[in-house]
């Protein structure tokens, strides 16, 4: 009995040794404070850590950490993203208290430039479903035998669908493609298309800018099932004279702008024309096949509150295979703008346009003499 007492007191005895070893070597403890060194508030999530030991802990959302470190000096790293590291040795010989202060980063990078509409967009304007493109995000989009096109452009916007692939008739939101009204300078276009819809009737260089109206129809536009496509043109440079053209594997463009005089106004004049038909003729091939159009601007400043303009398209296409078929179709629209200023708080805008859609069809019959021929005319309208 005496026997098992006394190794019963002494494994008890290498216990509290042990113990009293093992506390003076990790049990001093380490605690504080982190805080911003610009406004003095306190920063949660630190991390705090000894670098040379698995030690560390985190601030809470006081800013306020505590753990156990082992006797000795230390490296200490106080690290938190967006503000500039800390490491420091500290000695531990008893318990430690510090306050750490951490000043922000400052993250040097590219410019970076944003542009957004203006703040109060979405107080002023109530209009909605309604997209406005760019005219050089169209050029810069990829094209099709190297003609840029612009209801190809607006067929990769939400809700716009193509008829069928190649085509530039549209659809909107499940309507058809003749549910749509198609303007260019408030003139109606009733086939906008070439070359059997492999192109539209738009030429991006005169274009200045567009707006497709998907739902909530401006009253302006009159009923309408599916949408509007609202194109403008450009007037042209008023400081100097530019001409400028472009070859494609399809056609050829050409453009001159300018001014009226000084101050006066700006004229701008823009074709296109496919020469398929030029080459036909190498082949021994006597069919005939081609587009072309033509758009142009007048624009006179009368005085400090009159500006009067007048500009026009045409546009037209035939196709013809010798003795069988035969088809042609084109647009015709001019305008005549006036707008002047009344005051400050009233403005009027009249305007006088003429379209014109002809079409027609040529079936030869087995003899020349005796073909079946349709022929057709469009609308002509006038808007005050």
């Amino acid at each position: 009995m005496k026997i098992h007492r006394s190794l019963k007191l002494l494994f008890l005895f290498i216990l509290y040794a042990l113990g009293n070893a093992q506390e003076s070597v990790s049990n001093y403890k380490f605690s504080g404070f982190v805080y911003d060194a610009r406004s003095d508030e306190p920063l949660a999530g630190v991390n705090i850590f000894l670098t040379d030991r698995p030690f560390g802990a985190a601030t809470d959302d006081d800013g306020f950490f505590q753990f156990s470190v082992p006797a000795g000096t230390h490296n200490v790293n106080i690290s938190y993203i967006g503000y500039i590291s800390l490491e420091q040795p500290i000695s531990f010989a008893g318990d430690v208290k510090k306050v750490f202060k951490l000043n922000p980063a400052v993250i040097e990078s590219e410019t970076i430039v944003s542009v957004a509409e203006r703040p109060d967009q979405n107080i002023v304007s109530t209009q909605m479903s309604a997209a406005t493109i760019d005219v050089q995000a169209i050029r810069q989009t990829p094209v099709v035998l190297g003609e840029s096109d612009l209801i190809k452009t607006i067929q990769l916007l939400p809700g716009v669908s193509t008829v069928n692939e190649g085509a530039t008739g549209f659809n909107v939101r499940g309507g058809n493609f003749d549910q749509n009204l198609v303007l260019l300078d408030d003139a109606p276009l009733l086939n906008p298309s070439h070359l059997f819809g492999f192109f539209s009737v738009f030429n991006t260089e005169a274009t200045s800018d567009l707006a497709l109206y998907k739902g909530g129809i401006p009253a302006r536009y009159g009923g309408r099932l599916s949408s509007v496509l609202d194109v403008r043109q450009r007037k042209g440079q008023t400081d100097k004279i530019s001409l400028q053209g472009g070859i494609g594997l399809i056609s050829s463009k050409l453009l001159l702008e300018g001014p009226i005089g000084k101050n006066a106004g700006s004229y701008l004049v823009a074709g296109r024309r496919s020469y398929g038909d030029l080459f036909l003729p190498l082949f021994n091939i006597d069919n005939t096949a081609y587009f072309y159009d033509v758009n142009w601007t007048l624009n006179f400043n009368l005085s400090g509150k009159d500006e009067l303009a007048f500009y026009g398209y045409h546009g037209n296409d035939k196709f013809e295979i010798v003795d069988v078929f035969g088809n042609q179709w084109g647009n015709t629209a001019f305008g005549l703008k006036w707008n002047h200023i009344f005051s400050n708080k009233l403005v009027g805008k009249t305007s006088l346009i003429h379209t014109i859609y002809n079409y027609g069809l040529n079936i030869f019959a087995t003899t020349q003499s005796d073909p079946l021929t349709y022929a057709g005319r469009g609308s002509e309208m006038f808007r005050l």
